[in-house]
């Protein structure tokens, strides 16, 4: 699958380092101009909270989707250009054979703290990739197929919460669509203060425990009362939604 990185021009040597990483790991990457955020015409953005930096962010990611499916490739990879990639990526970027069939988005990295994922799990070179169920904020690595691209074009037109808040703490969570690869691939720059691989594998380390299963499936009464109270559920929170907006609101994962 293609590559892409996103990154300022007023960042070279943050290309430098993207490129060093792909070039070692033989993957082909492309990179996208990512979109300044003191160059955006923030009367366009009255209707939102976001800061000039994080609709820099949206816009650049949905680039790199537009850019993807002007191809013919299934997937992409999307990076941003403080990804630190683990030496065998390459094995997950040169064939998309291991992408679980219903993903529409497959989460490489982690931001280290603990997320509710699905028990079952594909196994690919060495690790597991589970359907992610709770919030794992974070956008530096992430796979998307060609449908996940096209909503996520749609959903993110309105440019309403930032970036990894539309990938990885939407309504499609709820779809089941979107998967995590444990121990991650990729991590931020800023989570160790070298960038060798010793500290990139260090830190893994604990991914595991960062990535837990959700509690056992109710059953007998709890089970009735969870099919009984899901209707007010899904009703409290779309009144959240227009009542506070998306920073207040709080998602049930069960």
């Amino acid at each position: 699958m293609k590559a892409y990185f996103i990154n300022l021009d007023r960042s070279p040597e943050r290309c430098a380092f993207m490129m060093g990483q792909f070039s070692h790991a033989r993957v082909d990457a492309e990179r996208i101009r990512a979109v300044d955020g003191r160059t955006v015409d923030m009367s366009a953005y009255t209707h939102t909270t976001l800061r000039p930096p994080e609709i820099g962010c949206l816009l650049s990611h949905r680039d790199a989707w537009e850019k993807f499916l002007e191809t013919n490739e299934a997937f992409a990879a999307i990076f941003e250009d403080d990804a630190r990639l683990s030496s065998d990526i390459a094995r997950f970027l040169h064939s998309d054979d291991w992408v679980p069939p219903k993903a529409e988005i497959v989460k490489l990295d982690t931001m280290l703290y603990e997320t509710a994922v699905s028990r079952r799990a594909r196994e690919a070179f060495g690790r597991t990739i589970h359907r992610l169920s709770g919030e794992h904020v974070g956008a530096a690595g992430y796979i998307v197929s060609r449908n996940g691209a096209k909503k996520l074009l749609e959903v993110s037109a309105a440019a309403i919460v930032p970036i990894d808040i539309y990938l990885f703490c939407g309504p499609q969570l709820l779809a089941g669509s979107i998967y995590q690869v444990a121990p991650a691939l990729v991590l931020q720059r800023s989570f160790f203060e070298s960038d060798g691989e010793h500290a990139f594998k260090s830190l893994l380390e604990h991914v595991e425990l960062a990535v837990k299963p959700p509690p056992p499936k109710p059953r007998g009464m709890r089970k009735v009362w969870r099919e009984v109270s899901r209707p007010f559920i899904r009703l409290s929170v779309g009144l959240k939604t227009k009542l506070f907006g998306p920073d207040r609101l709080v998602i049930q994962f069960r």
